[in-house]
């Protein structure tokens, strides 16, 4: 469930969330670092967290390296497969199409940053940590993180007052 929410929260690729380590976070400042080994465009990133996600984070124990460790192994991450297994487990509950795939959470933060909050296309780039064109590289050379922070900020507090469907922690029988 908290996977999931940081999917939909961050607009991460499940790979990246599921690697994540808490020596990547910097929760006085907000910040996660994404080293260029964990990510797939092979850059360095740097993505603010909004306040949902943060409380989320302050709740979660802190036994394994691992922000999400696998539940066989504390000393590994969770898979993104089994992100998706899991998610596929669910799937007639939910009422989830049989084509939607994890990634389509990245579809949709990027859809309802754009249509709901009008962030402007390079944050929503730099959010989804798309890689710019060469040339935009050269001569651009911002950061966005002032941008990506208020526009994560904006969309946590979409997500929070939505009315949202709570995953289910155990079996219901």
């Amino acid at each position: 469930q908290k996977v999931l929410r940081m999917l939909i929260y961050t607009g991460q690729r499940r790979a990246e969330v599921c690697t994540m380590e808490w020596s990547d976070l910097d929760l006085a400042e907000g910040l996660w670092h994404q080293p260029a080994a964990k990510s797939k465009n092979q850059r360095d990133n740097l993505s603010p967290l909004s306040d949902s996600i943060l409380s989320i984070l302050s709740q979660m124990p802190q036994a394994s390296g691992w922000v999400f460790p696998s539940s066989k192994n504390e000393a590994q991450h969770i898979t993104a497969d089994a992100v998706t297994r899991a998610i596929i487990r669910k799937r007639e509950h939910f009422q989830i199409s049989k084509s939607w795939t994890c990634h389509d959470l990245r579809r949709s933060v990027a859809t309802g940053m754009k249509s709901t909050l009008r962030v402007p296309q390079e944050t929503v780039d730099r959010i989804l940590n798309h890689t710019p064109a060469a040339l935009i590289r050269t001569y651009n050379v911002h950061d966005y993180i002032a941008e990506q922070r208020e526009a994560l900020q904006s969309w946590a507090q979409v997500l929070d007052d939505a009315t949202v469907i709570r995953l289910p922690t155990r079996a219901v029988a």
